[in-house]
């Protein structure tokens, strides 16, 4: 079974097999979270970190 999991609250895309970051009509990377977390000046993780910031503990 397939499934296609749409989603702009990408910590929810950690869990899926293979992640589709596109930018401009067209997928810009492709791979798995922590492949695409390690790219430093590619979109997925420059969106996963402006959203993880709202979830970390800052005390």
């Amino acid at each position: 079974m397939r499934v296609v999991h749409i989603s702009h609250r990408l910590s929810s895309c950690k869990f899926c097999d293979r992640i589709a970051a596109f930018s401009e009509g067209k997928i810009a990377e492709y791979g798995r979270h922590d492949e695409l977390i390690n790219i430093p000046s590619g979109i997925y993780a420059k969106m996963f970190e402006a959203q993880a910031k709202y979830y970390r503990d800052v005390s």
